[in-house]
């Protein structure tokens, strides 16, 4: 019942942001202009170490549409990362290359809270926005279709972006103050969905502890 209210409210949320940037609008806003694009940190398995002090995030840390997962699958590296390299509050991470083109383009949003220096490898991205619109933005059908528009044609193993192909992505957005209610909707909307996740979460741990007690 928990996941069907969680299914339910994902699928809200997508209807809604589909209605609010449809091409009717006659703004037109372009990610080049409201922000940029910083590589992600290249390292090699000699800088890998069990607790080291930078945290990097790689696809598998991206959940489509959701915050960043940085408590789980983490890589920890002894490496020095510039300013720009380290995850800022609403930074959105995507996943640049990979062997499956299905996963390129995949977006997260970093929520600012992990304790450690964090970053993302050098198979993912970081765009940089103070517009807090955006972070919607990566979740369009407008976005997706793009994204695999630009796949489209290429003969390498690995399906992968540049940062240009993020930059020079353009949506149609409503005026600057129905942006603003829109934001504090689907801001409201994310939070909601995030307590049901993690009541969800306690459900299953709840759950598991009764199974382990009936077979003691």
């Amino acid at each position: 019942t928990q996941n069907k209210i969680i299914e339910d409210l994902k699928k809200l949320k997508s209807a809604i942001i589909e209605n609010i940037f449809i091409d009717r609008h006659p703004n037109i806003l372009q990610l080049g202009d409201v922000g940029s694009y910083i590589r992600g940190l290249t390292y090699n398995s000699n800088d890998v170490v069990e607790q080291g002090n930078v945290l990097v995030m790689r696809s598998n840390n991206i959940i489509n549409g959701s915050s960043l997962d940085y408590n789980n699958n983490i890589v920890s590296v002894n490496k020095q990362i510039s300013a720009e390299q380290q995850l800022q509050n609403g930074d959105i991470i995507i996943c640049m290359a990979n062997g499956s083109s299905s996963l390129v383009g995949k977006s997260s949003f970093y929520d600012g809270k992990c304790l450690y220096p964090i970053t993302v490898g050098a198979f993912c991205g970081i765009y940089r926005s103070k517009e807090p619109i955006v972070k919607w933005l990566f979740q369009t059908n407008r976005y997706h279709k793009y994204i695999w528009n630009s796949l489209q044609g290429g003969n390498g193993a690995i399906a992968n972006l540049n940062g240009e192909d993020i930059l020079r992505i353009s949506f149609h957005v409503p005026d600057s103050s129905t942006t603003e209610r829109c934001t504090k909707l689907l801001s409201s909307l994310d939070s909601l969905i995030e307590s049901n996740v993690s009541l969800c979460s306690k459900f299953s741990q709840q759950k598991e502890y009764l199974l382990q007690q009936m077979f003691i």
